[in-house]
């Protein structure tokens, strides 16, 4: 009984010892709580004047009174956000250039974002560590007062949003309440690594200035080439959009050059399209301006497919003669700019198809004629276009 004990106690000691000698359970361990480190400060406050936001000491200590400013907190951010409005803002006079500035040392500043020049308001951003920061308001004028807010976080979390979406097209302000009797240039950096966008001129006044242009320069390793020259009509709109094709660009060079008379400011805004995005259409735009046209007999018929605000495209002609032959033109205005043979169109349907579409100069129509088909004879034209 006592040997049978003894053998039991030996085993349960085994046991023990053997369960002892197996690792601990793995616990989680708390740590603390971690969140990015952010800061949030007013550097100017209603301010009515062109000011530079102080560094050094004082930074964070702002308090909330008209016209006061107060200096940006290094708590190492590394994502930058300027945001401002404007008060007392008057249309076709207000200007406005307002950024964000970076030292290494203190002493000498260099910009770190785009200048914002919105009249009302706006936002500028810049990523990177650096020792000091401020916000140059470099011009304001014609405003009762300014208003700009920072936010700074410690980490990046992606891309910038909103009006930098990178899937978005990006605006850039090129002239902002500028005299049309005076040339103009605006020189930025190319977003996307070219020139492809939409260049929108506005002005208070529908005089334009016979023969006053606006070009579109692509500038690429220290050469410049030019990518659009449009002579703005006259008169007839205070708002002339013009796209401009895809070419590699470093920066973009927008000059306004008067001529004639021109009344009024001048405004001008540049759209950049992402990388891959063709600004030709590949098929007919939703505003259309399809058409089919009968001629009287041994008549010529016309159909013309006018611009609703920019220009007119067609993007494809087909025409037939009852009996006999004709001939088809397209013109831009007064300039034949396309032609068919003579005699090509006969009683067989003759089609011609444009990829991209045949465009008009801004504010042109386009004019497609059908020939007389002979005596007794009709024409049949059909038109495929837009009105954009």
């Amino acid at each position: 009984m006592r040997k049978r004990m003894r053998k039991r106690i030996i085993k349960l000691a085994a046991l023990v010892f053997a369960l002892c000698a197996l690792p601990a359970a793995a616990r989680a361990q708390f740590i603390g709580y971690t969140s990015p480190q952010t800061v949030q400060v007013v550097p100017l406050n209603t301010v009515t004047a062109p000011v530079i936001s102080p560094t050094g000491a004082g930074a964070g200590t702002c308090p909330a009174t008209a016209g006061n400013t107060c200096a940006i907190p290094n708590i190492g951010q590394v994502i930058h956000i300027l945001t401002y409005t404007v008060a007392g803002s008057s249309a076709g006079t207000t200007s406005v250039d307002i950024r964000l500035e970076a030292s290494n040392d203190g002493v000498t500043f260099f910009p770190i974002s785009d200048d914002a020049t919105d009249p009302t308001q706006g936002q500028v951003y810049a990523v990177g560590y650096y020792p000091v920061v401020r916000v140059n308001l470099a011009t304001f004028s014609n405003a009762t007062s300014l208003t700009a807010s920072y936010v700074g976080a410690s980490s990046v979390n992606g891309p910038p949003r909103g009006l930098f979406n990178s899937s978005q097209m990006t605006r850039k302000v090129a002239f902002s309440n500028l005299s049309k009797t005076s040339v103009q240039n605006a020189l930025f950096g190319a977003p996307y690594g070219s020139t492809s966008g939409i260049l929108v001129l506005i002005s208070n006044n529908v005089l334009w200035g016979v023969g006053s242009q606006v070009s579109v320069n692509a500038e690429f390793a220290g050469n410049a080439q030019n990518v659009a020259l449009v002579t703005i009509p006259n008169t007839g709109s205070a708002i002339w959009v013009i796209p401009v094709a895809s070419v590699p660009a470093d920066s973009i060079n927008v000059q306004w050059s008067p001529a004639g008379s021109p009344a009024g400011s001048l405004n001008a805004y540049y759209y950049t399209y992402p990388a891959g995005q063709n600004l030709a259409p590949s098929a007919q735009p939703p505003a259309v301006s399809n058409s089919e046209a009968v001629s009287s007999t041994n008549a010529s018929v016309q159909v013309s497919v006018t611009a609703a605000f920019v220009q007119a495209s067609i993007f494809s002609v087909s025409a037939r003669c009852s009996a006999g032959t004709a001939g088809l033109t397209i013109k831009n205005g007064s300039t034949q700019i396309w032609s068919s043979g003579a005699t090509e169109v006969g009683t067989t349907t003759f089609r011609f198809q444009w990829n991209p579409g045949l465009a008009s100069t801004l504010g042109q129509a386009l004019t497609v004629t059908l020939t007389a088909c002979g005596t007794g004879n009709t024409g049949t034209i059909d038109v495929q276009g837009s009105q954009n």
